[in-house]
């Protein structure tokens, strides 16, 4: 999917000549490929090539006339204004750590890049990124999917394939370091950027909370990352928490509970313990809701936070799993009674229930390549 991209002169003109010709280069490579390339505050004379046709609005321009864009845009910018047009346009923001005066919230939600070399990369791939690693669509119309495998290391088909699974594990247990989160937000900063399906219109999105009733901080930045790149109105809560799902009552881990008490009651036993944040109640009916975890097993969570939706009137759920493992999904519906915004509603059942076989859920194998390249993106010692 070809863009518009808009990078104001002063990125460029802060680069060594090296690095400045290296940038003017990928640009025209850029705008060979189909893409726009828009240089704010730009000079003819310093761009003069005759193979490209590079746009050179000023500042004030662009900003009275950036609306009509109906394509995709890639903003590349540390300011904190231009982040906000962004927001505004739902658009994929490059953040680029080598010059000085860097927005607190560019640098902090933008995906930040510390080379040209990196920003032409993530564009090139983000132009490419169209599908996701596993897509299945259940019975009720619910969509799952996931950004990655997330199966034990013997599973993994090469040796960058095994270092990101650990550093995969080791971000969702608390290391800062893991240039892993930034993978993620860029990922489904480019699913908003590309228009990928229901992405760009999601609502509401929510984390499903640990059984010990936290809210991991990692997966609270990611969401509140994406929250804010994708422009969706956010909702005053009274407590602590904006997030959609609470859990009230701590339950057991789930590597503490017997796996035949799992399969039979894993959805009942996050049912019993969870409910819908009351802050939200007039927001579900009729909204799509995007629930995001860290990994697929056999989906009790995912199948805990599907019922309570459905019975809140929900028009679209969509299930992102961060990583996917090898066990099948068990699919349950249960009837809800009660008000799903109270700890003390009930529910019965199940009353229908579906074993997917996990071969159902295809890995995309270009998209397990895709994903080794972002990691080499991301962390070039790899």
């Amino acid at each position: 999917m070809a863009k518009h991209i808009v990078i104001s002169d002063l990125i460029i003109n802060k680069l060594n000549d090296s690095d400045r010709r290296s940038m003017i280069n990928q640009l025209n490579n850029l705008e060979k490929e189909g893409n726009a390339i828009i240089i704010v505050d730009g000079k003819r004379e310093e761009y003069a090539d005759s193979s490209n046709s590079f746009k050179m609005p000023t500042e004030s321009e662009f900003m009275s006339d950036f609306t009509r864009i109906s394509e995709s845009i890639v903003f590349v910018s540390g300011r904190d204004d231009m982040f906000e047009t962004s927001r505004y346009m739902k658009s994929l923001f490059i953040c680029p750590m080598w010059i000085d005066d860097i927005g607190e919230n560019a640098s902090r939600y933008g995906v930040q890049v510390r080379t040209p070399k990196q920003m032409y990369q993530i564009i090139k791939h983000s132009n490419n990124n169209n599908f996701w690693h596993t897509r299945k669509k259940l019975k009720d119309g619910t969509i799952f999917y996931s950004l990655l495998d997330a199966k034990f290391r013997y599973f993994s088909t090469s040796s960058r394939e095994d270092k990101m699974i650990e550093n995969f594990e080791s971000t969702i247990y608390g290391d800062e370091t893991t240039p892993f989160f930034d993978i993620l937000k860029y990922d489904l900063q480019s699913a908003i950027s590309n228009k990928l399906e229901y992405f760009d219109d999601i609502d509401i999105w929510t984390i499903f909370p640990n059984s010990s009733k936290e809210l991991d901080k990692n997966m609270m930045e990611l969401k509140k990352s994406i929250e804010i790149n994708s422009g969706v109105k956010l909702i005053e809560t009274d407590d602590f928490s904006d997030n959609l799902i609470l859990r009230h009552t701590e339950k057991d881990r789930a590597h503490d509970i017997p796996l035949s008490t799992r399969i039979t009651n894993g959805s009942a036993i996050n049912l019993e313990t969870i409910c819908l944040n009351p802050a939200f109640k007039d927001h579900i009916e009729g909204s799509t809701i995007c629930v995001i975890d860290d990994f697929l097993n056999h989906g009790f969570s995912f199948e805990a936070a599907r019922n309570l939706l459905k019975a809140a009137g929900a028009k679209q759920i969509i299930l992102l799993a961060l990583g996917t493992y090898t066990n099948d999904y068990l699919y349950k519906d249960y009837e809800i009674k009660g008000d799903p915004f109270n700890p003390n509603f009930e529910f019965s059942g199940p009353n229908y229930e579906e074993t997917i076989l996990n071969p159902r859920f295809k890995i995309n194998p270009q998209a397990k390549v895709e994903v080794e390249t972002l990691f080499t993106v991301f962390n070039s010692s790899w």
